[in-house]
């Protein structure tokens, strides 16, 4: 079998069998999730990460690693083959994120999604479908790795820039990183989360 098809095959199979179930039933979506980004405690980074389906069933990965200033660190972007539920794509981003930020030297405290189910399930309260959970496994020793101690769940309006750099690949098919910087089309994103960082945060 050509090694295409063998891919074709295994996205098949992640489509038909990939929707998420939950041993402990289904927390209501945006319930305890922050409205607004928030900057880390000093001396400390985070990182948001967002994905986004496009209409040719490729998908869009977005992270931001930022200091307790709202500085951009690291930024990254990328594109790839789609499929599965929305819970497994959420969950590839995440762990796309965790490599960028290894790959970029970057220690980060917290990681912050606004899929409140993913967070829940890496955080071990539920138990989701076998292709998300080796997708979990993956990101929980690589966090163990990387010394991250926390996985937050967030609003949409507070991960904003993550979901624009997530958007930003659609015409792009490379991983892009940007380094203390991001693309002019997500500086107003940038801007308004900045607006949110207490006074005696900013230089």
């Amino acid at each position: 079998m050509e090694p295409e098809s063998l891919v074709q095959r295994a996205w098949r199979m992640v489509e038909e069998a990939a929707g998420t179930r939950f041993t402990k039933g289904q927390p209501r979506a945006g319930s305890g999730c922050k409205i607004l980004w928030e900057s880390p405690p000093p001396g400390m980074i985070k990182l948001n990460i967002d994905a986004v389906v496009f209409g040719d069933g490729t998908v869009g990965y977005g992270c931001v690693v930022r200091d307790d200033r709202g500085e951009v660190l690291l930024a990254g972007a990328k594109r790839e083959l789609g499929g599965g539920s929305s819970m497994l794509v959420e969950a590839r981003a995440l762990l796309y994120g965790l490599e960028t930020t290894a790959a970029g030297g970057q220690q980060v405290w917290q990681v912050e999604s606004d899929s409140e189910l993913l967070i829940r399930v890496i955080n071990g309260d539920y138990e989701g479908e076998i292709y998300v959970m080796a997708v979990v496994h993956c990101i929980r020793r690589l966090a163990s790795c990387l010394g991250i101690l926390r996985f937050r769940a967030i609003s949409r309006l507070a991960n904003k820039l993550a979901h624009n750099l997530a958007q930003f690949c659609k015409h792009n098919s490379e991983n892009l990183v940007w380094v203390e910087e991001v693309p002019p089309s997500c500086f107003s994103f940038l801007r308004e989360d900045v607006r949110q960082v207490p006074v005696s945060g900013v230089k």
